[in-house]
């Protein structure tokens, strides 16, 4: 193995990241990992060797800032992680040496050791300052379904829950999987983030799951925390399950030991409710990106839109959402 040294930022924004070039900075060959810069967009990356066929977890679909995929040069393949935004291109260069160094020194698989160094500077944000409202907001919501998934299957709906474990969809019982999309409107008009997010599973059905949260007022509603503690409580005689829950928990950046209280309180501002994804719901999937604009529909990097599915939903308590939310074999 040949094997260089990563530059300082300051050496490396100074040598490598000049305006209008495409520059390289090699750190080794064995594997073989680059450092590149594209002058003309400014834009930061880096390519780590990877084996052919090697496929990228979902969850790095839904970055916004950084950019993945997997390219061939000299016929070897790499996967390039990017950065194309001006204010984030330390902060992801600080980022990429340290997949360059653990991919060196831990000689796991390139795409474990993006996933691993991603979820450890995510757990570092999350220790400095918590989740934002938008975030226990979301989280809030994925509780609330929970605790009605426990009440129709038990303490085993936790294992449903396969969001945390960087899973394409929040939930899946049986061979039906669930995207939750929560919001502080009073409409069900939900932001759809990537051309995967409404794209089933092969062989199983995909519903929205619509919930709507409004301020708790004076003394009313549920928070995160509250939330979190009512359904640690219906699984304290299953320490299997209590113990997966805190897990879950945890991946999703709740962490109790913060001292964060996570006690803005939250009502839901009408009940939950299931939409079902069938036509003709319209969804901005890859394929149909391919069909509507033919072979170079890959230059589309990323699909961002609100969906309006008033109208379109069953409530909870009505017969579609019980049938929706049981297994295949419960409906009959």
């Amino acid at each position: 193995m040949t094997q260089g040294s990563c530059l300082t930022w300051s050496n490396f924004l100074e040598a490598i990241c000049v305006p209008g070039e495409d520059r390289v900075h090699r750190v080794s060959t064995s594997p073989l990992i680059d450092f590149f810069w594209n002058g003309s967009v400014g834009r930061t990356g880096l390519w780590v060797e990877t084996e052919p066929g090697t496929d990228l977890p979902e969850d790095f679909s839904r970055l916004t800032a950084i950019r993945t995929g997997i390219v061939e040069h000299s016929g070897k393949h790499f996967i390039e992680v990017s950065c194309g935004t001006q204010s984030l291109q330390r902060q992801f260069y600080l980022f990429a040496v340290s997949v360059a160094d653990s991919v060196l020194n831990d000689r796991r698989p390139p795409a474990e050791t993006i996933a691993a160094e991603l979820q450890r500077f995510d757990d570092l944000m999350n220790c400095r300052s918590g989740l934002s409202v938008e975030r226990q907001i979301g989280l809030l919501g994925e509780l609330l379904f929970l605790e009605r998934l426990i009440d129709a299957h038990g303490p085993s709906a936790i294992d449903g829950w396969v969001g945390p474990l960087s899973e394409p969809h929040d939930f899946r019982i049986g061979t039906k999987d669930y995207e939750v999309k929560t919001t502080s409107s009073s409409r069900r008009v939900h932001t759809i983030n990537g051309e995967s997010q409404l794209l089933p599973s092969d062989g199983h059905s995909l519903f929205i799951v619509s919930v709507l949260l409004g301020p708790g007022g004076s003394g009313g509603g549920v928070s995160l925390a509250k939330m979190s503690q009512i359904i640690q409580e219906t699984l304290a005689h299953s320490q299997q399950h209590l113990a997966r829950f805190r897990h879950s928990l945890h991946k999703c950046g709740f962490m109790e030991e913060n001292g964060i209280p996570y006690d803005k309180r939250f009502i839901l501002r009408r009940p939950l409710a299931i939409v079902p994804v069938v036509d003709p719901l319209p969804t901005l999937t890859r394929p149909r990106l391919a069909e509507a604009t033919g072979a170079e529909s890959n230059r589309i990097e990323h699909v961002w839109y609100d969906l309006n599915i008033e109208g379109l939903e069953f409530e909870d308590g009505s017969e579609v959402f019980r049938s929706a939310i049981l297994f295949d074999t419960e409906n009959t």
